[in-house]
């Protein structure tokens, strides 16, 4: 079996647009959701309370959230903007680690379901779902020997017919209750083989 291309670098950080745009979307209304929260506690636990501030030399009292609510404002715009995008870039990472595999194994399925048995899901060292392609190499292997053995068995009922069809011409009946018992074995591996797999009618 040969392997696919697993080993080369893919350079295309966006392999399943609509799975990692809403990926990244998610995350970032979360930290907006969390600083919004996270704003309204600190507002509503300043509102009982004042602030001495120095302003133009002379000092003043105000309450807290008059004299937080601005620096809280920006500080919670600041903090969304620089966590959105350290989240956009770790989701884009993380997010092409998991797409990326998803997507090589979604076309392996597809050329394993057109009979392609000839090649095995070859992952990169970092991505995730290694256990994945270890089961879909495992049942690709597995349906590869039954479906050789399926094939010298078809080979073996061929040959067979041949031989009958000689014995036939030449009126040999002394020889026709041997071929009939290796025709019967054959069928019966055939069925074996076949029993092996659970069938949709």
């Amino acid at each position: 079996m040969k392997k696919t291309n697993g080993a080369n670098r893919r350079s295309n950080y966006f392999i399943n647009k609509p799975f990692q745009t809403m990926f990244i979307i998610k995350f970032c209304v979360l930290v907006v959701i969390a600083t919004l929260i996270f704003s309204f506690m600190i507002y509503r636990f300043s509102t009982d309370s004042v602030t001495t501030v120095f302003e133009n030399s002379r000092l003043q009292i105000k309450p807290s959230t008059q004299f937080i609510m601005p620096a809280l404002i920006a500080g919670g715009f600041l903090s969304v903007i620089l966590v959105g995008i350290a989240t956009i870039i770790v989701v884009l990472f993380m997010s092409h680690r998991i797409a990326g595999p998803l997507y090589k194994l979604e076309k392996s399925i597809v050329r394993l379901g057109e009979g392609d048995l000839s090649f095995y899901v070859d992952f990169r060292a970092g991505d995730e779902m290694k256990k994945l392609a270890e089961a879909f190499n495992m049942t690709s292997r597995r349906l590869n020997t039954l479906l050789l053995e399926m094939k010298t068995n078809i080979r073996e009922v061929a040959a067979i017919c041949a031989e009958l069809k000689d014995v036939a011409n030449k009126n040999q009946v002394k020889g026709l209750g041997e071929i009939v018992e290796k025709i019967e074995k054959t069928s019966n591996q055939l069925i074996e083989n076949i029993h092996k797999f659970n069938l949709r009618v």
